[in-house]
Order: structure tokens, then sequence, then C-alpha cells
């Protein structure tokens, strides 16, 4: 109903469209700062901001979630503790994956093994998608708010790492590791002579070792280690 209503909102002279933002490193310490009563903690901020990425609703939930534990009475403990969310935050985020279809979660879950960014045709290869249909699913998940494309032709990004984290959760560990399997095989195909992926495959060779070559795996983590 929304999404029919609002085109006719915005005919309206009196109707202004406002674009909420994320808010900044600055914000998220400013509102700590009047929950606690004096500045925040350096650790404190950063992992709440890192976490949240600024979403308003998620940093309110997390402020919140803190108070009611009493957390905040030592928030120098944050880095012990750790910054995580609740379940209502995470059943908002949730829910625009919960509304794809079958094909076009099971490309995104494919992309999420990827990264928080990633190339469409990978994920397809990795998906086992026509390409074609590929496109089609990539943008069912783009207009649900899910990714977005990059400025790479070709590349596209989940618009909240929470997405990419829930949507990884989502698949069971043998699924995922045969995922990151045929991940690293599809990028050893393709960039088979460019040391320059090497630490990405030891990442995929590792969470495929259930499934996988261990042998392989140390190889390309010996490796990434030497080119680091």
């Amino acid at each position: 109903p929304i999404e029919r209503l609002l085109p006719r909102l915005r005919q309206q002279s009196r109707c202004e469209s406002i674009e909420l933002r994320a808010f900044s490193r600055r914000d998220v310490a400013a509102l700590l700062e009047r929950e606690i009563g004096r500045p925040a903690p350096t650790d404190l901020r950063s992992e709440l901001f890192a976490r949240t990425e600024g979403v308003p609703l998620l940093v309110r939930e997390r402020i919140r979630l803190r108070t009611e534990r009493d957390e905040l009475r030592h928030p120098e403990n944050v880095r012990r503790c750790g910054v995580t969310l609740p379940a209502r935050a995470l059943d908002l985020i949730r829910r625009p994956l919960d509304r794809l279809s079958p094909a076009c979660a099971s490309l995104v879950g494919a992309a999420a093994v990827l990264g928080r960014e990633f190339q469409g045709t990978l994920a397809a290869a990795v998906a086992e998608v026509e390409r074609g249909t590929a496109v089609d699913l990539l943008d069912e998940a783009a207009a649900a708010g899910v990714i977005e494309a990059a400025e790479t032709p070709g590349v596209w990004h989940f618009t909240h790492a929470l997405f990419q984290e829930i949507a990884l959760q989502g698949i069971a560990g043998g699924a995922r590791a045969r995922l990151h399997l045929r991940a690293a095989a599809e990028i050893e195909r393709r960039h088979r002579e460019d040391p320059a992926f090497v630490a990405e495959l030891a990442h995929h060779h590792h969470e495929a070792l259930v499934v996988g070559d261990p042998e392989r795996a140390f190889e390309c983590a010996r490796c990434a280690a030497e080119r680091e």
C-alpha cells in the first residue's frame, strides 16, 4: 500500500521528501554520551558504529538493550562483552530476506559467501544459475533493498553488513562449505595466474575443508602468508 501512496503524496505541493541518513561516528558518540552521562570509551563507540553502520534503528535498539541489561554502567568492558543486537532488530533486518523468492534467496546466499561486495557473474557461477536468470534475481534482491549496484559495472554489494551476515546464517554448514568450494574453483579458473587472489582462495578453501582438499587449502594459506 505505501508504494502506491508515496507517488500520490509526492504530487502534493505541501509534501516534502526527506532522506533519512545514517548516523555518523560523531552522532553515535553523542547518543552514547547522553545515555552514559559522560564521554563513551573509544572501543564502545567504534564497536557500536561498526556493528550498526550508523543505522538509527539499530543504534537505538542496541543502546536500549545495553541500558536494560545495565551494561552501560561499565562501558569500558565493551570489548570483552562484544556488541550484539536484540532479536527484534535482527527480525527487522531479516524481513526483506524472507520476502525473496527461493531462487533469489539461493543466489543471495551464494553472494554472501563471496563477501560484502561481489561480482554478479561470480555469484551466478557459485549458485549455478544461468547469467540471464541471475540478472533478474539480482534485480529482485535490489528491489527488496538487500543489495545495490556498486560504481563498478557488474559489481554489487549488500546494503548493510547484517544482510550478508543473516544470509550466511540461513545456509546449513555443509551447503555453505560446498558454496565456498565452488567459489574457490571458479576464482582459480578465472584468476589462475594472479597472485592477488591467493588470500581470497585461502579463505574459501579453509571454509570448504569439510568437503574440499586440505593440501590445496594449506598451499593457498602458505602462499597467502608469504605474500603478506
